[in-house]
């Protein structure tokens, strides 16, 4: 005697929706493809405003900026190691308005035509910069490239399903202090983006700031007579969009909410702000 008709569709039904749960299970693994020997090329815009408090004088601050940044990976440390990359910042472009426009835009516009940065990339979009040599009119620009290459957003260890949370743990970044400091990053879902279906990742947390303006910025830093201590926090709300084949980035924004103070001795300088930088992959 054969199996009822209603009871084959329900086995049938049964069957497909183990294998959706099977597969919700498996979750998604977000690697980075590393590829020798090739070269990105993203346009960044920026855009920053704030006010505050210099000396008992009240101040306001607004920077909209544009540049290229040209990321070009040499040789893996070995068959399953890291990525060597370089990362050359050009063309900017920096438009400087408010009361404090008279201090910063000398320094924007001595800007050098390009700033250099290395570092290494791994599987997991993990970037580990070498040494750079900061600039205070590129960091006030946003065009120093450790700043832009924190849009390389840390993939997890483990798949994740969509609604997954993890951590994005900042190290020894010059200017959060040497104290490991996290942010939370979430497989949102998926969207369209040009015809094709890319991940949503979304990062939030609070950084604290803890940044020694004159090791950071040195000479120009002192000169500037802004070569001491600046503490604060930056409240951080990003969304990257991720190729599904090749875990590259292709459109990153990062909204952060910043308040900080910079005591450099003789002058104090509070300060709040906010700040937008949009980074996209060009084809």
């Amino acid at each position: 005697m054969g199996v009822p008709m209603n009871k084959k569709v329900f086995i049938f039904a049964g069957i497909i929706i183990a294998s959706l749960a099977a597969a919700a299970q498996q979750g998604v693994t977000l690697r980075r493809e590393l590829k020798e020997d090739a070269t990105d090329v993203y346009k960044v815009q920026f855009d920053m405003k704030s006010n505050g408090n210099a000396a008992g004088n009240d101040f306001d601050l607004s920077i909209d900026a544009n540049l290229k940044l040209t990321v070009k990976a040499g040789k893996k440390d070995g068959a399953d190691g890291p990525l060597n990359l370089d990362a050359v910042a050009s063309d900017i472009q920096a438009k400087v308005d408010g009361s404090a426009a008279t201090f910063v835009e000398p320094m924007i516009d001595g800007l050098p035509k390009e700033i250099k940065a290395s570092g290494k990339l791994d599987a997991r979009n993990h970037l580990t910069m070498k040494d750079e040599k900061f600039s205070m009119a590129a960091m006030m620009s946003h065009s120093s490239p450790s700043q832009l290459l924190i849009n390389y957003v840390e993939f997890p260890e483990k798949s994740v399903n969509v609604g997954d949370t993890w951590p994005i743990l900042i190290e020894n970044n010059p200017f959060y202090g040497k104290k490991t400091q996290t942010l939370t990053a979430k497989l949102v879902g998926e969207k369209d983006l040009d015809g094709a279906k890319v991940w949503v990742v979304s990062v939030t947390g609070t950084l604290h700031i803890d940044a020694d303006m004159g090791a950071i910025g040195g000479d120009e830093a002192q000169q500037s007579g802004i070569a001491g201590t600046m503490k604060g926090t930056s409240e951080m709300n990003g969304e990257a969009l991720i190729d599904k084949t090749t875990g590259k980035i292709l459109v990153c924004t990062v909204t952060s909410k910043d308040d900080t103070t910079m005591d450099g001795g003789q002058v104090t300088v509070e300060s709040k702000g906010t700040m937008k930088t949009v980074t996209t992959l060009q084809k």
